[in-house]
């Protein structure tokens, strides 16, 4: 770092909220602290190609099956957000990890925060819908609720929908955050881009709370979900009969039911000797 930069002197960047001003002592630390977050931006940055190529061959496999069924649906949505995620989340912090204490794009931030946030909301609300097909299909398949793959599409516009809602606020809440700083007897103003430029409002409380709440909410549905899906799934190896019908995995377990009374009228059954069965048909 060149010691001999004034600290005094500034530039001034004009945004959409105020004035953002950064002295040329912290541009210049900012550039000679990037050396170490190279190793960071190098790890994230196969991240970003690893989901590229992974989430673009689901979304082209699946997109040429020729039957559509809700599986297909909900693995298809799911790509596609993971997938717009990695083109538009991650190269945003890696761009805000250079631009830490640096960061003059107030609209740039907005925009990247409510992304952020509407992405990762309706992933989120599209693996709960999941977890309750799931569970409709396997413990209550004479439902009403039963999806078909029309109504799965719904539900994942719906998912994001939701999504988009929960992430609108970000529009007012992110932004500039002004970091007073004191370097060489001299006050230095840094900007950051965060979620909630006034830490202290209590409309962003507020949302944070209704996040969690929706965040708890989701993982309660999806761990019942799942924990009824375990039991019935058990149940069913265990070959418990529901409605008339018995489930089998392997042929032990049939030849251990076979001397159970699970099928009576198989026990009385007689097998026919090869030679007699020819002569039958």
């Amino acid at each position: 770092m060149n010691s001999s930069l004034d600290s005094n002197s500034t530039i001034t960047t004009p945004d959409e909220v105020g004035t953002c001003r950064i002295s040329n002592w912290l541009i210049a630390k900012a550039e000679n602290d990037k050396q170490p977050l190279i190793s960071v931006i190098c790890a994230i940055g196969v991240l970003l190609l690893t989901g590229m190529i992974g989430n673009g061959l689901v979304i082209y496999v699946y997109s040429r099956k020729p039957k559509t069924t809700t599986n297909r649906i909900f693995i298809l949505a799911l790509a596609i957000l993971d997938l717009l995620s990695c083109t538009v989340v991650i190269p945003f912090e890696i761009y805000d990890l250079g631009h830490t204490f640096t960061f003059t794009r107030t609209i740039l931030c907005k925009l990247a925060r409510f992304s952020e946030f509407m992405l990762i909301l309706g992933a989120g609300f599209t693996l709960v819908a999941i977890s309750i097909d799931r569970y409709v299909h396997l413990c209550r398949y004479k439902s009403r609720l039963l999806l078909t793959a029309s109504r799965a599409k719904k539900v994942c516009g719906f998912c994001v929908f939701l999504g988009l809602c929960f992430a609108v606020p970000l529009l007012s809440f992110a932004g500039l955050e002004k970091i007073p700083l004191y370097v060489n007897e001299t006050n230095v103003t840094a900007c950051g881009c965060t979620t909630f430029k006034d830490p202290n409002a209590k409309s962003g409380k507020i949302y944070t709370y209704l996040l969690m709440s929706v965040f708890l909410s989701a993982l309660i549905t999806m761990l019942v979900s799942y924990c009824f899906i375990g039991a019935t799934l058990y149940g069913r190896r265990q070959g418990k009969t529901r409605n008339g019908l018995t489930f089998i995995t392997n042929t032990g377990e049939t030849k251990r039911l076979h001397k159970t009374k699970a099928f009576p009228e198989m026990r009385k059954r007689k097998v026919l000797p090869l030679e007699s069965r020819r002569h039958l048909v």
